[in-house]
């Protein structure tokens, strides 16, 4: 077995990853390139069988406060006592990592959670898969889903894709505003990255935009992280008179029948479980299969130095209320 790892990879072997799994959105180099736009160095573990196979992840190493974090949002099949899993944990020695996420965005199959570590939270999560090679259109969805798009088409909305910044700004506002209306109904709904991430999304061409107006006016926005032949929901958000006249599932709709005409494999709509359970229904009615996936958060620091670890969440948490 070979065992590779180096920061800030080269072009050329992050497009050869990108290409073994066409489908991930979270491999591609110009995903990377959106990191790497914000000050985040990409980190390429990779583990090369003799037989050919291949496992690979990108890590992102952020400093936060008084103590170093690495995330890895796309987990790749593996299993805890692999020689990947231990070339992680030595990676996280050598960069003084204290505090590592695990996320299975777009990840093929579950993986059993922790590697290695002390838990601090574990998620069993639920991604809702369209596949548009089998995908029937508009008879897969659910009649409710049905109605509000022909009320959607009745009240003479427009549909377009764009990567203008006006736009983005456009995104971020609905996207807050309709993450507070969720929250506000007891929904467990995480927290989306800010203006500068969807930007830097957007002008590395990791992601597009996808947007309801009527006339001037944005109705329902939706950002689509893009590979090869593969589509992720990224976030989304919706105005008050956008959930009056059917905007958001017209959106996704729409979204649907164009990554089919452009030739794209599969659609993830991303996570939501029973307890987001607005977001859990609107997902499942598109008439998508669910893929079950874990996620963890994993203390990986020495012990002397949990201490001042945990003065720094309990301080973030205070500070951000």
């Amino acid at each position: 077995m070979t065992i590779f790892c180096c920061k800030q990879p080269p072009h050329e072997r992050a497009e050869a990853i990108a290409r073994r799994d066409p489908c991930n959105p979270f491999l591609t180099p110009a995903y990377q390139a959106a990191k790497g736009r914000l000050g985040i160095p990409s980190w390429l573990l990779q583990s090369v069988e003799q037989n050919g196979d291949t496992t690979s992840a990108f890590a992102y190493v952020k400093q936060r406060y008084v103590y170093q974090s690495m995330a890895i949002e796309s987990i790749p099949p593996l299993v805890p006592d692999s020689a990947f899993a231990r070339e992680l944990a030595m990676l996280c020695r050598r960069e003084r990592v204290v505090a590592l996420s695990l996320g299975s965005f777009a990840s093929r199959k579950s993986v059993p959670l922790p590697l290695f570590g002390q838990v601090m939270t574990h998620q069993k999560r639920v991604e809702h898969i369209i596949d548009l090679r089998s995908h029937h259109g508009l008879s897969a969805l659910s009649i409710n889903l049905r109605r509000n798009i022909k009320k959607a088409e009745k009240s003479g909305v427009s549909f377009e894709r764009t990567n203008a910044v006006a736009d983005c700004i456009n995104h971020v506002s609905l996207m807050d505003a309709s993450i507070k209306r969720q929250r506000e109904r007891g929904e467990a709904i995480p927290t989306y990255h800010a203006l500068a991430w969807v930007n830097a999304l957007v002008e590395q061409g990791a992601a597009d935009l996808f947007q309801v107006r009527q006339g001037n006016k944005v109705l329902s926005s939706l950002l689509i992280l893009l590979s090869a032949r593969g589509a992720y929901y990224q976030s989304a958000g919706t105005a008050p008179e956008g959930m009056a006249c059917g905007a958001s599932p017209f959106l996704v709709y729409r979204v649907i029948e164009f990554l089919r005409q452009q030739g794209f494999d599969e659609f993830n709509l991303g996570g939501a479980t029973p307890s987001s359970s607005g977001l859990y229904r609107f997902k499942t009615a598109f008439g998508g299969y669910e893929r079950h996936v874990e996620a963890a958060d994993v203390y990986v620091g020495t012990r002397w130095r949990q201490r001042v670890f945990n003065i720094a969440r309990k301080s973030k948490a205070i500070l951000s209320r």
